[in-house]
């Protein structure tokens, strides 16, 4: 991928893991399929936990995310939003769908009725902003911080 994520041909996936690549169409398809493969596995213990409290649920949430942020979490991020691809562009639109209906699921169980895209947007922002534009690991303190935004705005919009 000397060239861009977006100019990953299937071909140059089997070269580099030394396989046919009707092995790799096989598997996965096309290039979408792979990418959808990958957030699968980046999505995969991202659920909606059971703490006891709202604050508790939001907080493991945000510490699941912050985790997938860490090491190369950040360039493989940055590689899926630049590219262009129809088919990608849907497989990310899914995960975040996804994400938003696992914050849903959290606002649901303590009795709230807020838009989970609001809340997602509070809780995740901050994390992505700290890794991919300050190009640092999500801290303890922007966990915080994004936390206590979404229940300051859950609890101003629906009460429980």
């Amino acid at each position: 991928m000397e060239h861009g994520a977006g100019d990953l041909r299937i071909e140059e996936v089997a070269r580099r893991s030394g396989v046919h690549r009707s092995s790799i169409y096989r598997r996965w398809g096309d290039v979408a399929g792979i990418v959808a493969d990958l957030a699968h596995d980046i999505a995969a213990g991202l659920d909606a936990p059971a703490t006891g409290s709202l604050r508790g649920d939001l907080e493991a949430l945000a510490v699941q995310v912050a985790a997938r942020l860490d090491g190369d979490g950040p360039a493989l991020i940055t590689a899926l939003l630049a590219w262009s691809d129809p088919g990608v562009r849907d497989v990310l639109q899914q995960f975040w769908e996804e994400r938003r209906a696992t914050v849903a699921t959290v606002l649901r169980r303590h009795g709230h009725n807020d838009d989970p895209a609001s809340v997602t947007r509070l809780l995740a922002g901050p994390l992505y902003y700290q890794a991919l534009i300050e190009r640092r690991s999500p801290t303890h303190a922007t966990i915080s911080d994004a936390v206590s935004a979404a229940v300051a705005r859950i609890s101003v919009t629906s009460p429980a």
